[in-house]
């Protein structure tokens, strides 16, 4: 009988966007990120345009996995 070893945990990488932030005109926050094609959200602050922006960039990587 051979005895199983428990998995081991796979670390999963970090994933670190440069994220630009600006401020429009109309006082909203802008956030974008340049290396993913249509990443751009706008955000009542510069954190919550930022984290838009992050979920989105996980959502356009997402979809692209799923395609290939």
């Amino acid at each position: 009988m051979s005895v199983r070893k428990p998995p081991r945990s796979i670390g999963t990488p970090q994933l670190h966007f440069c994220i630009e932030t600006g401020r429009e005109e109309d006082r909203r926050w802008i956030a974008e990120i340049g290396e993913i094609p249509g990443v751009l959200s706008y955000g009542e602050s510069r954190k919550q345009a930022k984290a838009k922006a992050h979920a989105l960039a996980l959502r356009v990587i997402a979809d692209k996995v799923e395609q290939s």
